[in-house]
């Protein structure tokens, strides 16, 4: 008889709460098995800090290389970024935005969540990522280009040196091409 399939939040649990842990563990068997992604997306509301961190980091290294897989959790980080998740968490909920794929009718809504989220996020990481997301998402959408280089142009004085840093590279790299 074989071994019962360990949880998602037993196998992030313990260690450092700035440690991986097992992160990359989890990452691997979602995407060997994208049928655990919702137990491992569960996983970002645990109550224990290092558990939601390294279920987040997880999700997002999971759905990486496969942004599809992200898609049926559309709804629910949507619905997480406006959830007043610990910042670390937050970095890569806003940066799944990315890969996500949203109607016509959605866009002017997220674009509004992603701008709240680089004017207000107290994280600079997570400003950051949210800014990243917006450009991402005008790559993709021409109907979001004009209000990405608006977006990026007042980042570009945005207090914290890091989101000004990453205006600088995405107009330069990025929004200038669109």
């Amino acid at each position: 008889m074989g071994s019962a399939r360990q949880s998602f939040a037993e196998l992030l649990s313990g260690g450092a709460r700035n440690g991986a842990g097992e992160r990359d563990k989890a990452a691997r068997l979602a995407r060997k098995n994208p049928t655990r992604l919702s137990e491992l997306f569960d996983c970002i509301h645990s109550a224990d800090p290092r558990v939601a961190l390294r279920a987040a980091s997880a999700f997002d290294k999971a759905t990486q290389d496969y942004p599809k897989r992200a898609q049926p959790f559309h709804d629910r980080i949507v619905l997480a970024a406006g959830q007043g998740l610990q910042a670390d968490v937050r970095w890569h909920i806003l940066h799944l935005f990315g890969r996500l794929e949203f109607h016509a009718d959605e866009r002017p809504a997220v674009m509004a969540l992603l701008t709240r989220a680089i004017d207000e996020e107290t994280s600079k990481i997570a400003a950051t990522n949210a800014l990243q997301a917006v450009v991402d998402l005008a790559e993709r959408y021409p109907d979001l280009r004009e209000e990405a280089r608006r977006i990026a142009s007042i980042a570009l004085e945005h207090p914290a040196p890091a989101v000004r840093a990453r205006a600088r590279i995405l107009i330069r790299t990025r929004i200038n091409r669109l």
